[in-house]
């Protein structure tokens, strides 16, 4: 029969002992992290989405959500779920996603064309801000990849006369000849009657080096462009299914980028637009705010506090003293 001081004070610590960890709000249990960046001593597949390398990574699946925050709502999400991976080599760190996606929708041009993007978030400061593009005085960073500037990348600057054939055009300020007119190569054209191309306004370059913007925001209606544009990457359609990279240095020096850090987390969310489904803007699915910790020499797939890694070694502890065997001393 067991020693009844030793039931007794068993019986006190299963009372005493979850009081102890709601008034510390403090759980013995490790948060698991969603997404890894494996680390590897090679240089990264940064434009590479179907590189060998990526076997490397650990691969995880991502659900979404509709936004219905703010207008124009997605009532339900045309793409409800997303595969994530992350590769570092301690200076650089590329993340792939990849999802599902029947129709290759790459063209802006036509007002009733919509395109396939998809974007990655990070807050800046520390901490979760708001998950709708941040808040004010807590900004994020958002790479997001956009369907028609790879297409303009992969073949040519995709003009009006692309999606409307017949078109025709009476003037054009750099025309040749007599009608039909002949465009110049973009490289000749002396820009001055095309404000947004002579402005530098990014979203009118007709040459363009990255299919990746490097955007910043503090809430909704915020969205900017980072005068610096530090994100490359590529992506690719091939079989219903799409595969974006994206690859920025670790660490760029700039107060208004988001470091990554070698062992440490990094908050991060994922959204998509589906264009065969007209999704642009704030019609997109979302993720909730994930957990990304970098792979470094320590590495452990979950985050544990001092509190927590104390509290669980206390509990080991008690239970042992508590739970041994008592000992008979023989006169």
């Amino acid at each position: 029969m067991a020693d009844k001081k030793t039931i007794a004070a068993l019986i006190i610590f299963l009372i005493i002992w979850p009081i102890i960890f709601i008034g510390a709000s403090v759980f013995p249990f490790p948060v698991q992290v969603d997404v890894v960046s494996k680390q590897v001593d090679q240089p990264l597949p940064i434009t590479d989405p179907d590189s060998s390398l990526w076997a490397k990574a650990l691969s995880k699946e991502i659900p979404l959500g509709a936004q219905t925050v703010t207008k124009p709502i997605l009532a339900t999400p045309s793409i409800s779920t997303i595969t994530i991976n992350s590769l570092h080599n301690g200076s650089w760190i590329a993340f792939k996603l990849e999802w599902k996606d029947q129709s290759r929708d790459v063209s802006t041009v036509g007002t009733e064309n919509y395109q396939d993007a998809a974007a990655l978030q990070f807050p800046i400061l520390e901490g979760k801000p708001f998950l709708g593009m941040g808040e004010e005085g807590d900004p994020v960073n958002i790479w997001q990849w956009r369907g028609d500037w790879q297409e303009d990348i992969n073949d040519v600057y995709q003009e009006v006369e692309d999606t409307y054939p017949n078109m025709w055009v009476d003037f054009y300020p750099f025309s040749i000849s007599e009608p039909p007119y002949i465009i110049p190569l973009l490289e000749t054209i002396d820009n001055v009657a095309v404000p947004g191309w002579a402005a530098e306004n990014p979203l009118s370059q007709p040459i363009k080096v990255t299919p990746i913007s490097d955007l910043i925001a503090e809430g909704f209606g915020t969205l900017t462009f980072k005068p610096d544009q530090k994100v490359i990457g590529r992506g690719v359609w091939e079989n219903g299914v799409w595969k974006v990279v994206y690859a920025r240095p670790l660490d760029t020096g700039d107060p208004s980028d988001p470091q990554f850090i070698v062992g440490e987390e990094k908050p991060m969310a994922i959204a998509v637009w589906n264009g065969e489904n007209r999704e642009v803007d704030g019609r997109k699915a979302v993720s909730a705010w994930l957990t990304m910790k970098l792979e470094g020499s320590s590495f452990l797939p979950f985050s544990i506090s001092i509190d927590d890694a104390f509290a669980t070694v206390a509990f080991v502890g008690t239970a042992a003293i508590l739970l041994q065997k008592p000992t008979r001393y023989v006169k």
